[in-house]
């Protein structure tokens, strides 16, 4: 295992976080990079799509628009970034431009750029490069003459807060990534969220304060309002915080180093004596949530305002407490002489690094500029600005520009150019050897899974520096800015089906190794998807060395949300009612009807129990409950088969609401435990009520399934309905409300196969991967949801995270020898013999209820008979179906089964 760090072992790939192009490693241990940004267009009729790999996207929160223009996609990403290829689209037409990226060595890679001019009449063609150097490293300092008189925030005396103990794990492993202010660690992620939450501190002021002011450097993300208290020498002085929106970090359409989004917050404090000072920080009737969380970075004392502070308004910017060094890195031209450029990579306290980009095709021509480079591109091509462009305040770069090419009418031709550093230097650089290609995807929505497949390798990103050494890190797209966990582990649901050793790696990632004093890394949702993951990745490979290896961590992760790891207050009263809502306010549906509705009444403050929540820790808990069977721990087995019982029990007995037929949310009121009641239903009116399925709560599978494929209120031409569309909370243009999730697909299809309804699971499946294959066929578009009401694509482009759970159902029916079981069927040993076509078994079921399971099998040939034999015995024969899938009913096992699937002819033969 390896917490916060990915392997990769390359220094070439797609790695920047705004740019389309090549980026290559220059300094591994600071982080040091140099983005090669490409752009490609038409001369006439004029078009251009530029490098920026979120096309201007932004989310509009007042009309509910997140719509994107998808101007380029990945394609042909190789798993070790040997090789990888963006498709840019120049018209609606067929024009396109495809740049295909091969490493060569350490040092040099090329390009092959294919215009394809789909027309009658030749056109000229274009592209150009933005070479920019990218050095993460601060070059910030506070003014010195006020060092005395700052407070940084993490040298607190003593806190007191809802969330220390999980700020253990969020503060000092994702927040150090966030630290853009003076001081190099901020407090906390959501520090004032709850009643009880203090900070305190001891501070010796230099001299006496007469008029004194509190400035206070900090960012507030979260949208609820709510009095601060801040007491000097027992003196209380109420305030607020007024929101940024923005987090540090950057994102959202921000500036990728958020250096901007920090504000300075005066709050008079009136006079104050020299010498020794008591501070204490706390929030007034917080909301029970993180919606009013803070990240602060330190306090200043003044005597009067700051040079700088006019007093027209009490929120200031940071640059008035700064000192800016002035010194960055910057790329220079050295020469350039017709088809080659040569520039030279200059950044502090580093060596130079010389690069020479050298076209084989076509003159180029420099140009040099600073700030956004996209900007300029923006504005060379008439294009209308952004917002916010998230290369804001990037260093000086240099821009190369081909001469025009020709295509001529309904053809195609292909350009070239290298990339080579250091050319001068002794040698070629170490070569590079690709890996074996996986299978390509094959059946009706092979198309949907290759471009997922590129999506979720194209989005990888460099440097986030956790633990001392820059890393690479996968995201949802390149449109977010940090590792999110619960799309982090869906990632790693998706890399199994192709990539076992990047699935592998991604999740160890969030799995805190014993050295580490936190249960896992937490981004954004707490959810224990990469469980998930690690379950995945044992039955498609059945490897036992990688369950041991991972198992401790998988344990702390899975003791957090039962209450076990110290401080833990998921489990706060000790009776199995969970809740993360301490740590964020939402389970990953952003707008869940009953989730917001609770937060308004303050529901979360006493203790909410949702049904998102409790059917995935029981799942989680008859998943470990596996691993310790693997791994001979009988004694943790057990404690998983007791915890699972007592979470099976709850969501049966207390969760299930019979007049609507749905299960439901719970809340702690002063009379106890008690169903959550809105809109006059004790059920959950989304799709999350289904939940339990998944966690193999079969019950009332009837009742709810009845309302599952009802076209009135869930089902739907392009998927299940993530809300009940005929529930007053239903909202059109929702986010998660309204829409058609990839995801929430596969807990549906997961639970439906765990309820023995094989069909209705394979129409769940592909129902949702022809909505998904639709919109890339029509639009090039991989988003996030597909809103219901307008039948489109909506979301963050080039979108991997959540949708990579479409890759096991697809994989489930369309891969060759690929086997899916019920999560309490476990596959000990698989062989597969392509050249034979046979497949051999060894499973295991000893926590399986019922007598009878089903194992979903692709076999790779269309409507053969296969013969298939149980422990050397004739079991039965079967057909695969066009695409080569069986789907086989087995008989329990009484211990362990012997499987063998084979042509029915050779079976005859042999027999």
């Amino acid at each position: 295992m390896t917490t916060g760090n990915l392997n990769l072992n390359a220094i070439w790939g797609p790695f920047s976080t705004v740019y389309l192009g090549i980026s290559r490693i220059l300094d591994a241990e600071r982080g040091i990079m140099a983005d090669v940004a490409l752009s490609a267009g038409r001369v006439a009729p004029a078009g251009v799509v530029l490098p920026d790999n979120i096309f201007g996207y932004g989310q509009n929160v007042v009309t509910g628009d997140r719509r994107a223009t998808v101007g380029a996609v990945p394609e042909n990403v190789s798993t070790d970034y040997s090789s990888f290829s963006i498709r840019y689209y120049l018209d609606r037409h067929g024009d396109t431009a495809l740049a295909s990226f091969i490493v060569e060595s350490d040092k040099r890679a090329r390009c092959d750029i294919t215009f394809h001019n789909a027309s009658d009449e030749d056109r000229e063609y274009i592209f150009g490069l933005g070479l920019i150097a990218a050095d993460p490293r601060r070059r910030i300092t506070l003014k010195k003459h006020l060092l005395p008189w700052w407070v940084p925030a993490q040298q607190y005396a003593s806190i007191d807060a809802y969330q220390k103990v999980f700020g253990t794990g969020c503060r000092q492993c994702l927040t150090r990534v966030f630290s853009w202010g003076v001081e190099e660690y901020v407090l906390a992620q959501a520090f004032g969220g709850w009643e009880g939450d203090c900070v305190k501190y001891r501070v010796t002021l230099p001299g006496e304060l007469h008029d004194g002011f509190m400035y206070f450097r900090y960012v507030k993300y979260g949208i609820v309002e709510h009095p601060w208290e801040i007491r000097i020498n027992g003196r209380p002085v109420i305030f607020r915080f007024p929101q940024t929106w923005a987090i540090p970090g950057g994102g959202w359409g921000k500036n990728r180093d958020a250096y901007e989004e920090w504000r300075l917050l005066r709050v008079p404090v009136g006079k104050i004596p020299a010498g020794e000072t008591d501070i204490e920080l706390r929030p007034v009737n917080p909301p029970g949530n993180d919606r009013a969380r803070i990240w602060l970075d330190g306090m200043l004392f003044s005597d009067g305002c700051l040079a700088g502070d006019e007093g027209a308004s009490d929120l200031l910017p940071t640059a008035l407490t700064d000192e800016f060094s002035g010194i960055d890195a910057r790329v220079d031209l050295e020469s350039i002489a017709g088809k080659t450029a040569r520039m030279r990579i200059i950044v502090p306290d580093a060596p130079d690094y010389r690069v020479a980009i050298t076209a084989e095709d076509t003159p180029l021509q420099t140009r040099a500029g600073k700030g956004s480079f996209i900007s300029d591109l923006r504005s060379r091509f008439g294009l209308p600005p952004v917002s916010v462009e998230r290369d804001a305040s990037v260093s000086p770069w240099m821009g190369l520009d081909s001469a025009p090419v020709i295509v001529p009418a309904r053809s195609e031709l292909t350009v070239r150019f290298a990339i080579v550093f250091a050319p001068g230097s002794a040698g070629a650089g170490r070569g590079i050897v690709a890996r074996r290609a996986p299978e390509p995807p094959r059946g009706p929505f092979a198309e949907t899974a290759a471009r997922l497949r590129d999506a979720l390798l194209f989005n990888i990103n460099y440097p986030m520096t956790l633990f001392g050494r820059p890393s690479p890190y996968f995201v949802p797209a390149k449109y977010f800015p940090l590792p999110y966990s619960w799309d982090g582990g869906f990632i790693a649901v998706g890399l199994a089906t192709f990539a076992p050793e990047l699935a592998r790696q991604q999740t160890a990632y969030f799995m805190a190794d014993e050295g580490h004093d936190f249960p896992f890394i937490y981004c954004g949702s707490p959810v224990p998807t990469q469980l998930y993951a690690l379950w995945d990745i044992y039955q498609a490979t059945q490897d036992r060395a990688f369950l041991s290896g991972i198992y401790s961590g998988a344990r702390r992760m899975y003791d957090f949300y039962l209450g076990r790891t110290p401080g833990s207050i998921v489990n706060a009263h000790g009776d199995g009612m969970l809740s993360t809502y301490p740590y964020n306010y939402n389970l990953g549906i952003d707008d869940h009807p009953i989730q917001r509705w609770a937060e308004e009444q303050h529901l979360t403050r006493r203790g909410l129990y949702s049904i998102i929540l409790m059917p995935q820790i029981l799942r989680i808990a008859r998943i470990m409950r596996n691993v310790a069977c693997l791994l001979e721990r009988e004694a943790d087995a057990e404690l998983y088969r007791l915890d699972a019982g007592l979470l099976a029990d709850i969501i049966d007995q207390r969760m299930w609401d019979e007049r609507s037929g749905l299960y439901g949310w719970l809340c702690r009121t002063e009379r106890g435990v008690a169903p959550v009641e809105m809109d006059g239903c004790a059920g959950d009116r989304s799709a999350c009520a289904f939940l339990p399925l998944f966690a193999g709560q079969t019950a009332h599978k009837a009742r709810l399934i009845e309302q599952m494929v009802d076209p009135a209120r869930f089902k739907t031409p392009h998927g299940i309905s993530s809300v009940d569309m005929s529930a007053p909370s239903f909202n059109p243009r929702g986010y998660w409300n309204g829409a058609v999730w990839a995801v929430m697909q596969w807990y549906l299809w997961r639970g439906l196969l765990e309820a023995d309804e094989t069909i209705l699971a394979r129409q769940v499946a592909e129902t949702i991967l022809g909505t998904w294959q639709r919109s890339f066929e029509t639009e090039h578009y991989l988003g996030e949801h597909f809103v219901i009401d307008q039948a489109l694509m909506n979301g963050a482009p080039n979108f991997g995270g959540l949708s990579a759970a479409l890759l096991p159902m697809h994989a489930a029916y369309f891969v060759p020898y690929r086997v899916t079981a019920l999560y309490n069927v476990i596959i000990k040993r698989q062989s597969a013999d392509p050249k034979r076509d046979k497949l051999s078994l060894t499973i295991a079921a000893p926590f399986l209820a019922s007598d009878a399971h089903d194992l979903l099998v692709n076999m790779g040939r269309a409507r053969a008979s296969y013969a298939v034999t149980l422990n050397g015995h004739d079991h039965c024969t079967v057909i695969s179906d066009e695409y080569g899938h069986l789907t086989l009913r087995l008989p329990r096992p009484q211990r362990e089964d012997e499987v063998r699937i084979q042509p029915a002819s050779l079976y005859l033969n042999h027999k």
